[in-house]
Formats: structure tokens, C-alpha cells, sequence
């Protein structure tokens, strides 16, 4: 089945779902080892770096956090074409 290129399709085809894991955001120093906490992204910022990690992971290292937050992901059959 060919990918979809009409955008009017996509829109109305696009299947969205909603992670039951919950995520914070972080800020560390940069240098500093987080490879244990296995973020989902990473973002080099004028004051640091900033993880995005599971609610589940910060807590283990006993790292504060301000809110969570949960993974939308919206999932569609697209042509490259459609989305470049």
C-alpha cells in the first residue's frame, strides 16, 4: 500500500496515542554523567543541558523535577513525499 500524499488523508488518518509512562525535564551541567538516567532527548542550552527522562529514572537517582509530562506520538501511513 503506497503512503499517503494528500494532505486532507493524512489529517483525517492520523492515529494519535498517548504513553502511560510519564517523563520530566532535566537540567545538568554539562560534563556531568547521565547515561544511567537513558534520556529520550537530550538539548545543549545556553545554561546547560537538558534531559527529558522518565518520571521513574529521576526519581531513582532522587533528582527534583517541577512537572511530567507524557509522549504523544501521532502515527500515519505518509508518502516521503507527503512530509519531505
Amino acid at each position: 500500500m503506497p503512503g499517503i500524499v494528500e494532505l486532507d488523508k493524512l489529517l483525517n488518518s492520523l492515529e494519535p496515542t498517548l504513553s502511560d509512562t510519564e517523563y520530566v525535564f532535566l537540567s545538568i551541567k554539562d560534563g556531568a554523567d547521565y547515561a544511567h538516567l537513558e534520556p529520550l532527548a537530550t538539548f545543549h542550552e545556553d545554561e546547560g543541558l537538558s534531559l527529558v527522562v522518565t518520571r521513574f529514572n529521576a526519581e531513582q537517582a532522587e533528582i527534583a523535577f517541577d512537572s511530567t509530562f507524557r509522549l504523544l506520538t501521532l502515527k500515519v501511513h505518509s508518502s516521503l513525499e507527503a512530509v519531505g
